[in-house]
């Protein structure tokens, strides 16, 4: 029955089965006669033809459709009906098997647009068959909830993506995204529930109304949700101090308007929090205790906010906050209170959530990378663990994570101190690690690993001997690249300070050439042609590089000029085009003293920017936000 019900719905036409008699000669009991296969009648109300057929019914009307089958021979028939997951959604109700001459499909009233379809067969006792495909549409006006990235560029076509309900109705409709009214290129509608269109490029910059609409309906987000923003990107006129009197180690993230900051202020971690892309901030509130905190570093998906640090140097902790960084919890420790700790590193998306540090010392050649991780947002975390058990001396490491599986490249000195490699271990069920894979040539020392994801794709950059290479992965760490990759030889320029981010189709890296010039690197993966790109203004020495991606944006951020002499400026530059041009260099911050440690956050064309500042008499943290 089943074998025959599958068979009907691939070939989705009328399938006549029949059984013939035996031949032969020489006389004998003559053959049955053949077969003839049933025939079904569908109610007039359906659209179609053939062996496919649809229903449209409002959601808060009811109705039953009733289908008749024919049997020229007279046999007893038997209905067996498939449906897909959406049946319940869109009322659907039926009986099957069922048995008789005439078969009903019910539709009760539902609360929302939906959309299902079923497989219906017939057959007699003899395997005669006639099968049918119908699409029940629930029609009704669309819904939506989110629109990612948050922002654009004006006249910079970019994808985004819709999230709602009833997008697709079963492909019964088509669907249009719009743009303060102008529809978007390039649309392609996922599902029920995702929609991905391209800006189009005559819009204005400014608050823009995302909208969707159908044949049965429209919706669309208020102005506030989505923003144009003009090109070349311009800062707000005035810069924000967070801090109240003496900032140090800082980080930021922004998730569409919403923006975290977290910093050193006197040995005290504190935490203010932005729902409108960095141009108001909550007060700041203390999530340290009495211990002398370093390195706070800030993940947050969602309303899930995480927050570690180093205290006393001696212990990591983490607090986690699931309204949006309003209130936190309290403190958790995460190590095992027998190791010194330092470089502290957090990663998280969907519900992972990975801290690693370093425990023991580096010039003592005891230092060993552990980790804890988490599988519930933060609520839980694992006992400590020892990452890669056969290394030695361990160091300088970066950590990233694509939500199912947790990467983390770092140094290791194994083979000994001469020949530091590259290495990279991954995290698949949350808590331990794998063996390190060494990516760096072998005994030659390595330096300044950097680590990104896109999906399945990971991307390694590091320095060796005062080149850029770079090595792959295309399944999450499992497998790497045979072999290195030059980018950047030392003939250019000394390479330092490499930063990498990518894009599924692209791979940007930007670095420091012979400490004087600041170029981004773009390829589109292992062997393909380099594109070097110098974005810095030529103004002398440069350092702290950031880059990001978003679709066929491109944004670096650098130091320019010698922190020494208050030269120091932040430069921010931006491109349109997956990187092959940047807009010219544009110093952030209104003050005239030396400016820091640059940290870059953005969500589409929604740029926001951290810097240390010595424009007052004590250092602060400051930042600035792209405005129209």
């Amino acid at each position: 029955m089943n074998a025959r019900l599958a068979l009907a719905s691939s070939a989705c036409t009328v399938l006549l089965f029949s059984c013939g008699g035996g031949g032969g000669g020489g006389g004998g009991t003559p053959p049955p006669p053949a077969n003839t296969a049933p025939s079904i009648q569908v109610p007039s109300s359906l659209s179609g033809s053939l062996s496919s057929w649809s229903y449209v019914l409002d959601t808060t009307s009811s109705t039953a459709l009733q289908f008749a089958a024919t049997d020229p021979d007279g046999d007893t028939l038997q209905w067996v009906v498939s449906a897909d997951g959406q049946a319940a959604s869109a009322g659907i109700g039926f009986a099957s098997p069922a048995f008789g001459a005439d078969f009903v499909v019910s539709l009760g009233s539902v609360g929302a647009p939906a959309a299902s379809t079923l497989t219906i067969l017939v057959e007699d006792p003899h395997g005669g068959a006639a099968a049918l495909t119908l699409l029940v549409v629930r029609s009704g006006a669309p819904s939506i909830s989110s629109v990612s990235p948050s922002s654009a560029f004006a006249g910079k076509p970019q994808q985004v993506e819709v999230t709602g309900t009833a997008l697709r109705l079963g492909g019964s409709v088509t669907t249009n995204v719009r743009f303060d009214g102008v529809v978007g290129t390039d649309t392609v509608v996922d599902s029920d529930t995702k929609v991905r269109s391209t800006t189009p490029a005559g819009v204005p910059a400014g608050p823009t109304i995302v909208g969707v609409d159908h044949l049965f309906g429209n919706a669309a987000l208020p102005d506030t949700a989505f923003t144009l923003f003009q090109f070349p990107p311009a800062l707000a006129a005035t810069d924000q101090r967070l801090d109240a009197t003496v900032a140090a180690a800082h980080d930021i993230v922004l998730a569409g308007q919403v923006a975290h900051a977290v910093w050193l202020e006197t040995g005290v971690v504190l935490h203010r929090r932005s729902i409108d892309g960095g141009a108001t901030w909550t007060p700041a509130q203390p999530l340290s205790g009495a211990e002398a905190a370093t390195e706070p570093h800030v993940v947050a998906v969602g309303g899930n906010v995480v927050v570690a640090w180093i205290g006393d140097g001696l212990a990591v902790r983490e607090r986690r906050s699931l309204d949006g960084g309003l209130t936190f919890a309290s403190s958790v420790r995460l190590d095992d209170g027998n190791a010194e700790v330092s470089r502290l590193r957090l990663c998280g998306a969907g519900s992972r959530r990975h801290a690693v540090w370093i425990a023991g010392n580096v010039a003592g050649g005891t230092a060993r990378l552990v980790a804890a991780g988490s599988i519930d947002s933060g609520g839980t975390w694992s006992a400590q663990v020892t990452v890669d058990a056969a290394g030695t001396n361990q160091s300088e490491h970066a950590l990233v994570t694509n939500g199912s599986v947790s990467l983390l490249v770092f140094l290791d000195e194994r083979t000994g101190v001469g020949a530091r490699g590259v290495y990279v271990s991954r995290s698949t069920g949350g808590t331990g690690w794998s063996t390190g894979q060494r990516l760096s040539q072998a005994s030659v020392v390595s330096t300044e690993p950097r680590i990104t994801v896109v999906g399945t794709r990971v991307h390694v950059a590091w320095v060796l001997a005062g080149s850029l290479f770079y090595g792959a992965s295309f399944d999450s760490g499992a497998s790497w690249t045979s072999a290195p990759i030059e980018i950047r030889n030392v003939v250019a320029g000394t390479v330092s300070g490499p930063a990498i981010a990518a894009t599924p189709d692209r791979v940007v890296i930007g670095c420091v050439l012979a400490g004087t010039t600041v170029e981004v690197s773009r390829f589109a993966g292992p062997g393909a042609l380099v594109t070097n790109v110098r974005v810095d203004a030529g103004a002398g020495a440069n350092g702290g590089v950031e880059v990001g991606c978003s679709g066929i944006y491109v944004y670096a951020a650098f130091r320019e000029g010698l922190v020494g002499d208050g030269s120091a400026r932040v430069q921010v530059c931006a491109s349109t085009d997956g990187g092959l041009t940047y807009s010219a260099a544009a110093g952030i911050g209104n003050g005239t003293a030396a400016q820091d440690e640059p940290r870059l956050a953005f969500d589409g064309a929604r740029l926001l920017l951290g810097w240390l500042d010595s424009r007052d008499p004590q250092v602060g943290l400051y930042v600035n936000r792209t405005a129209q």
